[in-house]
């Protein structure tokens, strides 16, 4: 009996720590932003206080839910605000979505645009930068279709430094009408400046099939 017992209290064990691996690992994209944005945090040339983002990311670590994309714009502007720039529409549209579940992989994808994919972009262009994402995560352009129609592209440009600019790159999430499984990010490459300007973060745009 005793031994039965061992038994059992050792499977109970292996069930709780495989519970907590998956737990683990469905945090992992916390943990690494996190680390990301400490070293970038000593990287500043702007003198911006990233207590609150990194307190933000050390809740999220803790934490069971999934940050919501105006966390994501948030956390990204504040840690990666010297490379990146994240205007009033963006946090707009953000704050829509409050349905939207993946939001772990959202502030992977953002923190990828405004760290690999900027670095990428300044050595070797977009040819080189597109291979940070899978085919499924980012768009370099739009279709032919919504770039000749005239209310389409007012969709996907915004303003910036007192100019109207159109923003067909974008990171994606999803597929479907779904807006708490599809997301869509459409940003600017400043080159002038080395910023990464997200316009936009929030449901799929119009496109001639919706």
């Amino acid at each position: 009996m005793r031994t039965l017992g061992w038994r059992l209290n050792l499977a109970r064990y292996k069930d709780a720590l495989e519970a907590a691996q998956d737990e683990l690992r469905n945090k992992d994209f916390e943990m690494q932003s996190l680390k990301a944005g400490l070293a970038a945090g000593s990287r500043h040339e702007n003198g911006m206080d990233d207590s609150a983002a990194v307190n933000r990311l050390v809740e999220l670590a803790a934490d069971n839910e999934q940050p919501t994309p105006l966390d994501c714009m948030a956390i990204v502007e504040q840690i990666y605000g010297d490379r990146c720039t994240v205007l009033d529409s963006a946090q707009h549209s953000a704050k829509k979505m409050t349905g939207f579940i993946y939001g772990g992989d959202l502030l992977n994808l953002l923190v990828r645009l405004v760290t690999t994919y900027r670095d990428a972009l300044m050595e070797g262009g977009d040819s080189n930068a597109r291979n940070v994402f899978g085919k499924s995560e980012y768009a370099a352009t739009e279709s032919e279709t919504v770039k000749k129609n005239k209310e389409m592209r007012r969709q996907r440009t915004f303003e910036y430094q007192g100019d109207r600019v159109e923003m067909f790159r974008h990171l994606k999430i999803g597929i479907d009408d779904d807006p708490t499984r599809t997301i869509r990010v459409h940003f600017h490459w400043d080159g002038d400046r080395k910023r990464v300007v997200i316009g936009y973060c929030g449901e799929h745009l119009s496109v001639s099939s919706h």
